[in-house]
């Protein structure tokens, strides 16, 4: 078994790399956190202008209408780190900031544990994807749930060990 921690940081890589790996997430990424602020911005300049220069020449439901999408649109940006902390906290499961975790293969499962707290055994079937960067390594077991493990708290010999099991070698 290996011992390792993952943090807050593993954990926004680990996100970056599943929005930039997946055509369909990385378009809504996109729009929701690129577009759609940009076009919100617009759109409450054009409020603030009409408030202030023409005093208040919309009609009160094109105002309202143009706020709730200028609302729509720069939401997501201001929401976006509370999300991320909340969802890094829920996979923590409450745990302190630095606790350890272990992996490790033993014969043809891979078991993930939390000392004290909880143990995972799987099969190479429950895997349903593999995402690699140079950094971290991502096993999902769900449609988003996914194992994290970083490379720089793993000797380079567990990584290959799960890239072993993965590819049914071990």
């Amino acid at each position: 078994m290996y011992d390792y921690v993952a943090t807050f940081e593993d954990f926004k890589a680990a996100q970056q790399l599943t929005t930039r790996c997946n055509k369909a997430k990385f378009a809504r990424f996109v729009f929701f956190l690129r577009i759609m602020p940009i076009v919100g911005t617009a759109i409450l300049a054009i409020l603030i202008w009409d408030m202030s220069a023409r005093h208040f020449a919309f009609p009160p439901i094109v105002g309202a209408v143009l706020f709730g999408v200028a609302w729509f649109g720069i939401y997501p940006v201001l929401y976006r780190p509370f999300q991320m902390r909340s969802l890094y906290k829920r996979m923590k499961n409450d745990r302190p900031e630095g606790s350890s975790l272990q992996v490790g293969v033993e014969g043809q499962e891979l078991i993930c544990r939390i000392p004290g707290v909880s143990e995972g055994r799987l099969l190479r079937s429950a895997v349903r994807q593999v995402l690699e960067n140079d950094d971290l390594v991502l096993l999902y077991v769900g449609k988003k749930n996914f194992l994290l493990f970083p490379k720089r708290a793993l000797p380079p010999h567990a990584i290959a060990e799960i890239k072993r099991w993965l590819e049914g070698s071990s």
